[in-house]
């Protein structure tokens, strides 16, 4: 991921019971150091729009928001979809699980800092 407004983004997930892994492109919305990271799959870098009507592919935007608290901070992820059914298909390709696992890594990296 390029950390920056505009940037380029290149995931590539491996999903369970998925015969194969599934990549995806887009572009960052915004990054805040320590506090906000917003990204989308409906364009990619630059800004320039990208076509997710193909089959097995569904628009989204995510945001992750840093806010401190005590001696830590809040994390939360929100995915926003164009309709209903991408969000279904989202969450039937383990999106909180993976999340949830991401934020578990992240607090055992942080427990060495």
């Amino acid at each position: 991921m390029e950390a920056f407004s505009g940037g380029a983004f290149d995931t590539t997930m491996v999903i369970p019971d998925m015969p194969e892994p599934t990549s995806g492109q887009g572009c960052v919305l915004a990054a805040e150091e320590d506090r906000r990271f917003a990204f989308t799959n409906m364009m990619t870098a630059g800004f320039h729009p990208q076509d997710t009507s193909g089959e097995g592919q569904f628009p989204f935007t995510a945001e992750i928001k840093i806010t401190p608290k005590d001696t830590g901070c809040t994390y939360t992820v929100t995915a926003r979809h164009v309709d209903a059914a991408g969000a279904e298909q989202h969450k039937a390709m383990g999106f909180f699980e993976g999340w949830g696992t991401a934020a578990d890594q992240m607090v055992e990296v942080a427990a060495t800092l």
